[in-house]
């Protein structure tokens, strides 16, 4: 499993050089705790264990790179599968809390497994499909990394999101607070079209952002509730 930071990583923007270094030992450990478990649970493919970090947790890092979580944010992380993007994110912000959600309940007890050992006290885990959780549970952002075809996501996710929001970024940013649906997918940004009734979203290209061949064809789709 190759670990090294500069394959984690590395962005043209200066704050992850800086910030790095709190982040890279628990990541590294959730790596080797992931790369473990796939020996005998399918949750990244195999045949890219050797490039965990960059292939698969340095996407869900850029999240956080490219969409700064505020303080006290509720976020729900959909299909986590092995705990991707949720458990990257939880790491990079503590402040917030992370419901992780999976309704496969060997993924979500591996999930649960990561998280007591990297210590995240930020994170819930819960097996559940999103449809089905109560109706008055409500998020400030929801993720989700190739779970299904985004307008299906949108459908599934955009009703879960809180109407209004306390959460404020500090004087001294100027941006709101994100808030809404963040999707991780690859390919032709062409056919995941979304839902005509939603606001336009805002479109990353990993490859364009991250000086990293492992960001070729992945992208992050952000829709931000009003």
């Amino acid at each position: 499993m190759k670990t090294d930071p500069e394959n984690l990583c590395t962005l043209p923007e200066e704050p992850f050089a800086r910030i790095a270094a709190q982040w890279r030992g628990p990541l590294e450990k959730y790596a080797r705790l992931l790369v473990e478990k796939n020996q005998v649970l399918n949750l990244v493919s195999r045949r890219q264990e050797d490039l965990i970090l960059p292939a698969h947790i340095f996407p869900c890092v850029a999240i956080g790179i490219l969409l700064p979580f505020a303080d006290d944010s509720e976020v729900l992380d959909v299909g986590t599968g092995g705990g991707l993007p949720g458990i990257p994110l939880a790491i990079m912000f503590p402040k917030c809390h992370f419901t992780l959600l999976d309704s496969i309940g060997k993924k979500i007890h591996a999930v649960a497994e990561f998280v007591e050992k990297l210590g995240l006290r930020n994170v819930t885990t819960c097996q559940s499909r999103v449809e089905n959780l109560p109706p008055e549970k409500k998020f400030d952002v929801i993720t989700g990394r190739a779970v299904t075809a985004l307008p299906q996501f949108l459908q599934w996710t955009w009703p879960r999101l809180r109407k209004t929001s306390n959460l404020h970024r500090g004087n001294s940013e100027p941006k709101p607070p994100v808030r809404g649906v963040i999707y991780l997918g690859g390919g032709t940004l062409a056919n995941n079209r979304h839902a005509p009734h939603l606001p336009p979203p805002q479109i990353f290209s990993l490859a364009s952002h991250c000086r990293t061949s492992h960001g070729e064809g992945k992208w992050v789709a952000y829709f931000p509730k009003a």
